[in-house]
C-alpha cells in the first residue's frame, strides 16, 4: 500500500502524464518529438520501464536505446528480457560494443560465466584491446590457465614464450620499455600483446589470442603495401605458426590453415614478401 506521500507523487505524474498528452498528442510533430521525451521522463520517475520502451517505441527510436532499455531492465531485476534485448541484431554499428559489455554484464549476472567469455572473446576479436584480452585471461578458469594438462587452452608449461609474450612475468617497467619501443612500428599491435601480457603475473596465455594479434599486424603491413616492413611481417607470422601446434580450439577464429590460404590468395603478387617468406621456410603458396 502506497503511503500518502507516495499516492501524492503518482497522482502528480498520473497528471502530467494525461496534461503531456493533452498537449503533445494532437500534433505530429509534438508526438513525434516533445510527446516520446515527456513520456520516457514520467517513466524513468516512475521506476516504469515498459512505460519507457513505450515512449521509445512511441518515437521510433526503439533500435538506437536498446542499451538503455537493457540496462534499465537489469535495473529493475529482470534479466532475461535484459538479454533478449541486449541479443537484438537491428542496432546501430557503434553501439554495438557497448551492448556487448552490456551482454557481458547481464550473462555475468545469470551466471552463464562460458557465455559471457564468449562475448568478451568476440569484442576482442573486433577491437584487440589489452583491456579486454587481460579481463578475458583473468576470467579463465584455473585448469584453461594451466592448472592442468587436460582441456589446457595455453602452452605448455615447459613451452619458451613466443615473442611478445616473453615479457611476461618480467618486471613491469621492462615490459613498458618494450611496448613504447613496438609501438613505433606500423601498427601498434605488438605494444598492444605486450601491454596485454604485463596485465597477466604467470604463463598460460591462450595462444589463439597471440596469433590473432601477430595476424593483425602482418595484415597491416601487407594491407598497406609496406615493403620495407615485410621483415617485421614474416617475423609475425612465423611467432604465430610457432604457436599453431599448441592450439586445442580456434575459439570460431580463422584457422591457420584457411589464413595461410587467405594470404596466398590476396598477397600473391608480393614478390618480396614471398622470397623473404621462403628463406624462413614458410612457402604458404604451394
Amino acid at each position: 500500500m502506497l503511503s500518502g506521500h507516495e499516492a501524492h507523487a503518482a497522482a502528480g505524474l498520473d497528471e502530467l502524464e494525461q496534461m503531456a498528452r493533452e498537449q503533445f498528442g494532437d500534433s505530429p510533430a509534438g508526438k513525434g518529438r516533445y510527446l516520446p521525451i515527456a513520456l520516457e521522463n514520467i517513466a524513468d520517475a516512475r521506476g516504469d520501464v515498459d512505460g519507457y520502451i513505450a515512449a521509445q517505441r512511441l518515437a521510433g527510436r526503439e533500435a538506437r536505446a536498446v542499451r538503455e532499455i537493457a540496462e534499465r531492465l537489469v535495473a529493475a531485476g529482470w534479466l532475461e528480457e535484459a538479454l533478449d534485448w541486449a541479443e537484438r541484431t537491428d542496432v546501430q554499428t557503434f553501439e554495438r560494443e557497448n551492448i556487448a559489455w552490456s551482454k557481458v554484464d547481464i550473462l555475468d549476472r545469470l551466471g552463464r560465466a562460458e557465455n559471457a567469455q564468449a562475448v568478451r572473446w568476440s569484442i576482442f576479436a573486433t577491437s584487440l584491446s589489452p583491456d579486454i584480452l587481460a579481463e578475458y585471461l583473468g576470467r579463465l578458469p584455473e585448469v584453461a590457465r594451466g592448472g592442468s594438462p587436460k582441456g589446457d587452452l595455453g602452452r605448455p608449461r615447459t613451452s619458451r614464450p613466443p615473442p611478445g609474450l616473453a615479457t611476461v612475468g618480467r618486471p613491469r617497467s621492462r615490459c613498458r620499455g618494450r611496448a613504447g619501443a613496438a609501438v613505433s612500428r606500423p601498427d601498434p599491435g605488438s605494444g598492444l600483446l605486450c601491454a596485454a601480457a604485463c596485465r597477466r603475473p604467470s604463463g598460460g596465455n591462450p595462444p589463439v589470442a597471440a596469433i590473432l594479434v601477430y595476424h593483425k599486424m602482418a595484415d597491416t603491413v601487407l594491407r598497406r603495401g609496406q615493403s620495407l616492413q615485410y621483415d617485421h611481417a614474416v617475423r609475425d607470422l612465423v611467432a604465430a605458426e610457432r604457436l599453431v601446434p599448441n592450439v586445442k580450439d580456434w575459439l570460431g577464429q580463422l584457422s591457420q590453415e584457411a589464413y595461410r590460404r587467405r594470404v596466398a590468395t590476396e598477397h600473391r603478387q608480393k614478390r618480396a614478401f614471398w622470397q623473404k617468406m621462403e628463406r624462413t621456410g614458410l612457402s604458404w603458396r604451394g
